[in-house]
């Protein structure tokens, strides 16, 4: 096996398009995000439903090819966050909410094998717990991802690879105590 590579041009060259590592592009994105959401308060609980609605603008340009590209994007992302209050201290949560990830600008203008690249969609759920007594912090809680569309980008040789719908899972936890709280209380 024979592997050639293209080196970078030389410091103060321009760039001419014949090499992979030759870039000469203008891009830029303008974002606008508006969010609603109302905290219910209900004994122990505390319910708030909430809708995020973003609009994604983003163009590129690229002066070697001579050509624009732009992409724009509308996207309602609803959510539910639920908390049980067990202690004024110790809290028991669940939640849903929905993401939105931006064509990266290297995928602006490419194709896949599966039709034009469109953006990253995501609903993720979590459930855990929550403990803060203001010298010890704690929480513990489990998460699933739902991607829709997820993509990866491989500079070298210029494509983009659908990975289609893909789940993440797993566990966080943290926890963190404050050795100045202890002592100022005592």
């Amino acid at each position: 096996m024979k592997c050639v590579t293209t080196p970078p041009p030389a410091a103060g060259q321009l760039p001419s398009g014949s090499s992979p590592y030759d870039r000469d592009t203008r891009s830029g994105t303008e974002a606008h995000a508006w969010y609603l959401d109302d905290k219910i308060d209900i004994g122990n609980w505390t319910i708030t439903p909430g809708m995020r609605f973003e609009h994604i603008e983003s163009y590129q340009n690229n002066a070697i090819t001579g050509t624009h590209e732009e992409v724009s994007y509308n996207a309602p992302l609803p959510a539910l966050n639920v908390l049980y209050h067990l202690t004024d201290s110790w809290n028991l949560y669940a939640n849903t909410e929905g993401s939105f990830g931006t064509v990266q600008y290297s995928q602006i203008g490419k194709a896949v094998q599966s039709g034009n690249v469109e953006p990253e969609k995501a609903r993720t759920w979590e459930l855990g717990t929550r403990y803060d007594d203001g010298a010890l912090t704690a929480e513990m809680g489990l998460f699933l991802i739902n991607f829709n569309n997820q993509y990866d980008s491989n500079q070298t040789n210029d494509t983009v690879t659908a990975r289609g719908k893909t789940r993440h899972t797993g566990l966080e936890t943290q926890a963190r105590y404050d050795l100045g709280y202890a002592n100022a209380n005592a």
